[in-house]
């Protein structure tokens, strides 16, 4: 199942965030590894064309004790 929602919160250090749900797609198993598969091919084609994504680099880093 995927929900999908907007977040309204354009405060990025928030300690709590809201997201208003508003869509919902249920998918079978086959449907769901065949979503993947294809995410995964389009974000191959992305990183061979512009290089590879840093995952750590999109999160934030939260000072020590928060």
């Amino acid at each position: 199942m995927l929900v999908f929602g907007m977040n309204n919160a354009w405060d990025r250090d928030a300690s709590e965030v809201r997201v208003k749900l508003n869509s919902r797609v249920i998918l079978s198993l086959l449907a769901a590894k065949r979503l993947a598969l294809l995410l995964n091919a389009v974000i191959h084609q992305y990183e061979a064309r512009f290089g590879v994504m840093d995952l750590a680099a999109g999160q934030a880093e939260k000072p020590a004790g928060k």
